[in-house]
């Protein structure tokens, strides 16, 4: 697993993670269902003095921590201590509640090796409904990155992003409403589902292939998507917020490069028919259940070959 995977693979990890208890067991000792070592802080001693324990602790390359925010800062931070962030590709971290009112991400800068992370929030709040920015303190050899059931979060991208490795973006965090701007050169997916979100795309890197906007309050024109984007799915679901009027704009301009489209039901029935025209190649589809993003994301894992 050290060396990078296609954007596809890291789209079917985050599938699993999204949609499996990460606390069941597998069938090796402290590994869950998907593969991923449950670490917990407090049994590192226990860990060592277990032969079996310990072999799968000091060959895991996929780490799992749920608790509380300042647990899985304790965590991280026993893991550097014990140069065990060296080994992590994978990191999914699932936090329960935000028990401290000073949040910092700078410890993740230090898993240089790793190439995956998702961050579930678990929809817990805040004291200030404030989480700092996330994006400024990713490893270099990060190229997947998934924040989750965030609703406070509302941070733009750090300026370093746009030099990063990253190939896969996924943010599911329902007041996000930021400028697309430093997104990376390299990125294939970008994945937004957000009650607030409505920013202009007209920026979007060229090597973009996927696209999925879950955001029932955007009303921008997509007329500039790059030419090379392939899938394109949205735009109306429930992020409990409830806009009176679909997206009302034309789809008459979609570059010609698109293969599959997933639209809502309404922008289906009313566009089908010109996109067909104008793109013959594309297969059209589209979704009825608006808080089905199962659905969605494994449409777009089925066909982002």
């Amino acid at each position: 697993m050290a060396h990078s995977l296609e954007a596809r693979e890291y789209l079917e990890e985050f599938c699993k993670l999204d949609f499996n208890d990460r606390q069941e067991p597998g069938t090796e000792l402290m590994i869950n269902q998907l593969g991923y070592f449950m670490f917990n802080v407090n049994k590192l001693d226990i860990y060592t003095s277990n032969i079996y324990i310990a072999n799968n602790l000091y060959k895991a390359e996929k780490i799992y921590i749920g608790g509380s925010y300042s647990y899985i800062y304790a965590a991280l931070e026993t893991l550097i201590q014990n140069g065990l962030h060296f080994q992590v590709r994978m990191l999914d971290m699932e936090i329960s509640n935000w028990d401290s009112i000073q949040i910092s991400w700078k410890l993740l800068s230090q898993f240089t090796k790793l190439k995956l992370l998702y961050i579930d929030g678990n929809n817990s709040t805040i004291r200030n409904k404030s989480i700092p920015d996330i994006t400024a303190h990713l490893p270099k050899s990060l190229e997947a990155l998934s924040i989750v059931n965030m609703p406070y979060y509302n941070e733009p991208f750090h300026s370093g992003m746009s030099s990063s490795n990253l190939k896969v973006i996924k943010l599911l965090t329902l007041n996000f409403n930021q400028e697309l701007n430093n997104l990376p050169h390299c990125l294939e997916t970008l994945i937004i589902e957000s009650g607030e979100f409505n920013r202009q795309v007209d920026n979007l890197p060229s090597s973009l292939k996927h696209l999925i906007l879950l955001c029932p309050k955007f009303a921008a024109p997509l007329d500039n998507l790059p030419h090379g984007l392939e899938y394109f799915a949205g735009l109306h679901f429930n992020c409990f917020v409830y806009p009176e009027n679909f997206y009302r704009l034309e789809l008459a301009n979609l570059p010609s490069s698109i293969k599959s489209l997933l639209l809502d039901k309404n922008l289906y029935d009313r566009h089908r028919t010109i996109i067909a025209n104008t793109n013959k190649d594309c297969n059209i589809e589209f979704y009825e259940d608006f808080n089905n993003f199962e659905f969605i994301i494994k449409n777009l894992c089925r066909v982002a070959i």
